[in-house]
C-alpha cells in the first residue's frame, strides 16, 4: 500500500500556469537529478554507516592503546547514540524550521568535524566526547535526508528510490569495514577515523552544490518563488521543457494559515490544533497527507507563539530560536489524533529495532574475537556481513510495492528476531557463526528499509522532519542503553 506524500487532484496541469507540486514532480519525472539527488542523500546515508559501525573496528585496536576498561568500552559504543539522541531531538524541528538542505549540510558538517578530530584523542575521555559530538551530527542527518529525499521525488517513484536511499547504509558499512581491514592493521585506528570522516564532508558538499532546497519545504512556508526556481532547475537538469507560463499553486497549508492567523488578529478563536486534526481526518481520501498538512500548518499559526512554521521569513538565527521554542509543542502534535496513531506504533517499532539491530552489529567484531578471529580475519569476517545485505536490500526494493511497507517491515523484524537466535544456536566452529551474522544482517536490512520508509511517508510536511528526529532519538535512547548495558 502506498502512503502519498501529497497527492494531485488530475494527472496533468488545471490549466496552463496553475499547477500543483505533485503535477510538477510527475511532468519533471525522473531523470539525472533525481538519481543525483538518490547518490548525494545516499552518501550522506553511508556517510552516518561509516561514523556509526567504524567504532566497533575501532574498539578492538585501541584496547591496548588507550588501556580501554570494560566500562571505557561501554563508553564509547553508547556516547555516538548519546550524541544522536540530542541531534534527532535538535535538528529535527530544526528542519521543519529552517529547511532540509541547509540541515542535512551542518549537521553533515559536524558529523565530519568531530569524527576527523576523534583521531587526535589523547586518552579515552577525550574520545568519548568527540564521539559523541560527532554523533549529534549523525543525528541531525538521519531524520532529515529521508524526509528531503522523498520531497524531491514525484509519487510512482517514491518506493523504489527511498528504498535505495535506505540502501546506501549497506555501503557506508562496507567501506568501514573494507577501510579498516585495509588501514587499521598495517597503520593503526587513528588514520582510519579520518578517512572515515570522508564521506561526511563530501556528502556536505555534494549536497551544497548540487541540490536545492526542498520545493515542498518552500511552498508550505509559503516561498512560491523559490519553490518555482527549484523546479525550473530540476527540470533543467532532466532535460525537460516545463510550459513557459507556468506557476505553482500556493501551498493550501499556508493560505489556511494566513486564513487562521486573520481569524486570531480578530479575537476569532482560531482553529485548535484538535479541530484542525479532525478536519484533516474528515477528508479521509488519498489526500489525508495533504489535508493534515493544512491541518498542522495553521494550528502551529494560530497559536501565536513567536515563530510560526508557516510564518513570514526571518533571519537564520531568528528561525533557528523558533524552531527550539516550538519544538514541545510540534511534538506533541505528534501525540494527538489522527498523528498519534501513526507515530506511537512506529515509536514501539524504532525502539525495537535500535535497541536490538544496534547492540548486535557492534557486538559482532567482540564475537568474533571470542570466537578466535585474528586481526586479518576480524575485518574479513566483519566486511562479509556488511556485504550480506545487499540480498536483503535486492528483496526489500520489491518487497515495499508487492507486500506494502508494514508487512514487509513486520516479516522483516520477526524474521530478525529468529536469526539472532542464530547466534546462541551457532556451535564454535566460526565458519557458523559468520553464516549466522551474515543472514541476520540480510534480513533486518529490509526491516530497516520498509520502516524508514514508512516513517518518512506518513507525516504531513510541516511535521515530518520534527517526527523522523523524535522516532530517531527514541531510537538512540533504546541503542544507547543496549549498547552500555551490554
Amino acid at each position: 500500500m502506498t502512503w502519498p506524500l501529497e497527492a494531485a487532484d488530475a494527472v496533468g496541469p488545471d490549466d496552463e500556469e496553475a499547477w500543483d507540486l505533485e503535477t510538477a514532480l510527475e511532468h519533471v519525472g525522473v531523470g539525472r537529478f533525481q538519481w543525483a539527488a538518490l547518490l548525494v542523500c545516499g552518501l550522506a546515508n553511508a556517510a552516518d554507516a561509516v561514523e556509526i559501525l567504524g567504532l566497533s573496528l575501532v574498539l578492538p585496536a585501541a584496547e591496548d592503546d588507550l588501556a580501554l576498561t570494560a566500562a571505557g568500552k561501554s563508553a564509547l559504543s553508547s556516547c555516538i547514540f548519546a550524541g544522536m539522541l540530542i541531534g534527532g531531538l535538535l535538528w529535527g524541528p530544526m528542519g521543519d524550521a529552517l529547511g532540509r538542505r541547509s540541515t542535512l549540510v551542518a549537521s553533515l558538517a559536524i558529523n565530519g568535524v568531530f569524527g576527523a578530530l576523534s583521531a587526535a584523542a589523547a586518552n579515552v575521555g577525550q574520545l568519548v566526547l568527540l564521539r559523541l559530538l560527532a554523533g549529534i551530527g549523525v543525528g541531525g542527518s538521519v531524520p532529515v535526508v529521508f524526509s528531503y529525499l522523498a520531497e524531491l521525488l514525484p509519487a510512482h517513484a517514491r518506493g523504489k528510490f527511498m528504498v535505495g536511499l535506505a540502501a546506501f547504509w549497506m555501503v557506508g558499512s562496507l567501506y568501514s569495514a573494507g577501510v579498516g581491514w585495509a588501514m587499521i592493521g598495517p597503520v593503526g585506528w587513528r588514520p582510519f577515523l579520518v578517512v572515515a570522516a570522508l564521506p561526511a564532508f563530501a556528502a556536505a558538499a555534494s549536497c551544497l552544490l548540487l541540490l536545492p532546497e526542498s520545493p515542498r519545504h518552500l511552498l508550505v512556508h509559503g516561498r512560491v518563488g523559490p519553490a518555482e526556481k527549484a523546479i525550473k532547475r530540476m527540470a533543467a537538469v532532466n532535460r525537460v521543457k516545463l510550459p513557459p507560463n507556468v506557476r505553482l499553486r500556493q501551498h493550501e497549508s499556508h493560505l489556511l494559515a494566513a486564513a487562521a492567523a486573520a481569524a486570531h488578529d480578530h479575537n476569532s478563536p482560531g482553529m485548535t490544533l484538535p479541530a484542525a486534526a479532525a478536519a484533516a481526518a474528515a477528508c479521509g481520501s488519498s489526500k489525508d497527507v495533504e489535508a493534515m498538512d493544512a491541518a498542522v500548518c495553521s494550528s502551529s499559526s494560530s497559536t501565536g507563539r513567536g515563530v510560526g512554521p508557516c510564518g513570514q521569513l526571518r533571519p537564520l538565527v531568528q528561525h533557528a530560536r523558533g524552531a527550539l521554542r516550538t519544538s514541545g509543542d510540534t511534538a506533541m502534535q505528534l501525540l494527538r489524533a489522527p498523528l498519534r496513531a501513526r507515530f506511537l506504533p512506529l515509536l514501539v517499532a524504532w525502539i525495537g529495532m535500535c535497541g536490538g539491530w544496534y547492540s548486535t552489529v557492534l557486538w559482532i567484531p567482540e564475537y568474533f574475537k571470542a570466537r578466535g578471529a585474528g586481526d586479518s580475519s576480524l575485518y574479513a569476517q566483519t566486511f562479509a556481513v556488511a556485504a550480506a545485505n545487499l540480498p536483503g536490500n535486492i528483496a526489500s526494493i520489491f518487497m515495499v510495492d508487492r507486500l506494502g511497507r508494514r508487512w514487509t517491515a513486520c516479516l522483516c523484524l520477526a524474521g530478525a528476531c529468529l536469526a539472532a537466535l542464530g547466534f546462541a544456536a551457532a556451535p564454535a566452529d566460526p565458519v557458523w557463526s559468520v553464516v549466522a551474522a551474515c543472514v541476520f544482517n540480510a534480513i533486518s536490512v529490509g526491516g530497516w528499509n520498509a520502516l524508514d520508509l514508512l516513517s518518512a511517508e506518513l507525516f504531513p510536511t510541516e511535521v515530518r522532519s520534527t517526527a523522523m528526529g523524535l522516532l530517531g532519538a527514541t531510537g538512540r535512547l533504546a541503542s544507547f542503553a543496549t549498547t552500555f548495558l551490554a
